[in-house]
């Protein structure tokens, strides 16, 4: 799926989307999933503090099995985990398009790229956000969209 056209459709669910995903949020390095058929998509993500933007990283965790039923509660029933770091968008908005996404699968003890790609491939966050249909306000989170899967 084109990564432009999956950010542009969650934008036009983000006043639902909002309103679960916040217990899902976790910066636990590990998460529990019901079954073995979730997996992650590392995205860039974006959140509101106190009136200033930040951009993280973290992973859309999905249950693959049930999304072929239901897409929206294919991503409700996961954690969404998130990176400990973060950084005020102003600060990185100079480079935004030199940043890299890059994740790495563990399958059988062997680690393995399973995503790269440049943010600059993906909708830029300030378009993101001005697509948006309601303000993104204090405690708004958003995830930009993701690179294409690497096969094995």
């Amino acid at each position: 799926m084109n990564s432009r056209r999956s950010a542009l459709r969650r934008l036009n669910r983000f006043r639902r989307f909002t309103a679960w995903l916040a217990p899902l949020l976790t910066t636990e390095p590990v998460i529990e999933a019901v079954g073995a058929s979730s997996s992650g998509e590392e995205e860039f993500c974006l959140f509101n503090a106190d009136g200033q933007l930040y951009v993280t990283v973290g992973s859309d965790h999905t249950d693959r099995a049930l999304e072929t039923h239901d897409v929206a509660l294919s991503k409700q029933v996961c954690a969404k985990p998130l990176s400990g770091d973060r950084w005020r968008f102003d600060e990185v908005e100079d480079h935004w398009n030199q940043l890299v996404l890059r994740s790495f699968a563990t399958t059988d003890g062997i680690e393995r790229l399973y995503q790269e790609g440049s943010v600059a491939e993906l909708l830029h966050p300030r378009e993101l956000l001005s697509r948006l249909e309601v303000p993104f306000d204090h405690g708004n989170f958003l995830f930009g969209g993701t690179c294409p899967s690497r096969a094995p």
